[in-house]
Order: structure tokens, then sequence, then C-alpha cells
């Protein structure tokens, strides 16, 4: 790309040698075109297959889009800088197996969206924390280390699919998908996963957690998120139970195929709500 635009600033210097000037309107042109490149790159990255060394998605070179489905090999670390735009092809999925470190800040946040130009929900498949992927980890409540997902937000997809892994999701938005976050935790003995202060609105459904183990003792624990808005299979479709605490709950709706509703767009049997 700079090869180019230097050689067209020299054939125009060519052609303009029998006055040795260069207008004005040209030099103008030829610098908002260098602006535009330094600022947003040189366009998309196209990514898939397996990451097995250790990466680092950059802003310099977003935006990525997943044209076959990708897997963070159990041992290595993907890396997502603030900012940065992952978009997936249709039916794509995101593995990981590995360690996945998605942190944004509250004002450059990484999304993850669909590639389709008209998008809706269930365009994608969705991010998987599978079995083998590395666990978050805590000193008290302060995260230390371990996959997480902050400042993110995810639309679009089926769900955010968390199997039998402690990742921690804060500060995140799901929106749009099939199902915000979906969780199938039934391991004993392991550290809490903690999932909080997310906003978590207008998917088809907010939560679907099946968890079998109570707090300390390897459970799923929600705490201080929005859920809102999620209808028709409600806020919190919870096939077993999970601990939900200080989340604000509201205006979701449910229906099962019988036509009942459940009330508050809450449905299932949750070990604790605070």
């Amino acid at each position: 790309m700079c090869g180019m635009i230097i050689s067209i600033f020299a054939l125009h210097c060519k052609n303009s040698v029998t006055d040795m000037s260069i207008s004005i309107s040209f030099l103008k042109k030829l610098l908002t075109v260098l602006f535009i490149i330094l600022t947003y790159g040189y366009g998309q990255t196209n990514v898939s297959g397996v990451i097995s060394s250790n990466t680092t998605w950059t802003l310099a070179n977003s935006p990525y889009v997943v044209t076959g489905n990708i897997l963070v090999s159990e041992g290595v670390t993907l890396t997502i800088e603030p900012g940065v735009v992952v978009k997936f092809d249709s039916e794509k999925v995101m593995q990981i197996r590995g360690e996945l470190i998605a942190q944004g800040t509250s004002d450059s946040k990484i999304t993850f969206t669909s590639n389709a130009s008209s998008p809706a929900a269930n365009d994608w498949a969705n991010i998987q924390f599978l079995e083998e992927a590395t666990d978050a980890t805590f000193s008290v409540s302060t995260y230390t280390s371990g996959s997480s997902m902050e400042y993110c937000i995810v639309e679009y997809a089926y769900n955010l699919y968390i199997y039998r892994s402690r990742p921690f999701i804060n500060y995140s938005e799901f929106r749009y998908n099939g199902v915000g976050i979906k969780v199938f935790n039934d391991d004993y003995n392991q550290p809490d996963m903690l999932i909080s202060n997310n906003n978590i609105h207008h998917n088809g459904c907010g939560i679907q957690p099946y968890s079998t183990a109570g707090t300390g003792n390897g459970g799923t624990v929600f705490s201080y998120n929005n859920i809102h808005n999620n209808s028709p299979k409600g806020g919190i479709d919870d096939a077993y139970g999970c601990t939900y605490s200080y989340n604000t709950i509201k205006n979701n709706t449910y229906s099962d195929d019988n036509g009942y509703d459940a009330a508050g767009g809450i449905s299932g049997r949750p070990y604790d709500i605070d």
C-alpha cells in the first residue's frame, strides 16, 4: 500500500517536472489517504484454524474475521487488545482449551459480532470455554490470572458457552443472541465461577445455567448483573441451581411451549437468590 502511494507520488512529480511544482490539492489528498491508513490499518485480518502458540490480536490489525472455526490449544494463550473487533462468518465457533485474555476497557471494548451485512441472533455459533481451559484465579475476590472476558460485547451469536470451566466474566454486554450466557457445570470441589457486573439484554434468553454444586463447592455465582428485556425464554431459564446475588432482573418474558408463563421471567430451581 505504501509502495503504491510512493509510486503515485513519483508519477505526479514526473508529470509536474516542467514547472517543478506539485499541486496543493494533490498533497491534501495524499495526506488524507496516509491518515486513513495510519489510523485504521490496511483492512481486515482473516483468521481460522488452530492457535498453537501464544498469540495477540492487535488493534492495529483489527477487524479480525473468523472465516473458519478457531481452536485455542491447551496451554496456549490468546490475548485480544482493547478496541479489537472480531467478526464471525455464519456458524463459526471459537473454542478455548487454553487461555483467553480478552480485557477491554470502559472506553475501548472488545466486540465479538456477526460478519453478516444485516446481522441477527444466531448468525454465528459461539465462544466456548471447554473443560481444559485455564480457569480464572483470585486473591480473595480480586482477579489475578486465567481466562477472562472484561469489557467485551458479544452479539448475534447462539451464546457464550461455558462447559466445566471457570473463566471470569465481568463488565461485559451480551445482546441480540439466542442465549446470552449458557453454563454447564457439574464439577464439585472446584473454585466457584464468578459472572458479575454484566449487562444481559434483548436475547432470546438471558442466562441458561446448569450447576449441580452450591456456592463454595464449585458452583456458579451470578452477582450484580443487569438482566433485562429477554424474551421468549425469560431472564433466567435455570435448569438446575446456581447462586444469584444483587442482580437486577426486570422486563423479561418467559413463555413455554404449553403457553405457561413463569413469574418475573424466571424459571427453574436456583439454590439461592438474594
